[in-house]
């Protein structure tokens, strides 16, 4: 594996950004492409067993996190509902919003 402590241009492009680890810069530490990450990541039973717990370890090591909306954007896919509200501060509206989000919630959505 190697190190991205090295790569200033990796964080520089980062910084520009939004600060976060990208999936590219786990696939540059692990010595893979960015799909064998991703694949690892989506369906890992598809990855050998040792690269995905190298893969997994890296994840670990940078503190990745999947950016969903990105996810959304990519596969023209999404599993974000969005409603639109006369106001918040509507008598009873939260108790609808805590309850819409809760079944949608169970359903896969945010």
């Amino acid at each position: 594996m190697q190190t991205l402590e090295a790569d200033d241009s990796a964080r520089e492009k980062r910084r520009k950004n939004t600060g976060k680890i990208t999936l590219a810069e786990v696939a540059k530490l692990v010595g893979v492409s960015t799909m064998t990450v991703s694949r690892a990541l989506r369906m890992p039973e598809k990855v050998n067993p040792e690269l995905r717990n190298r893969i997994e370890a890296a994840v670990s090591e940078l503190g990745y996190v999947p950016n969903l909306q990105a996810r959304s954007l990519a596969s023209a896919d999404s599993s974000l509902v969005m409603g639109v509200v006369p106001s918040f501060s509507s008598p009873g509206f939260l108790a609808v919003s805590e309850t819409l989000q809760t079944v949608l919630a169970t359903q896969g959505y945010s």
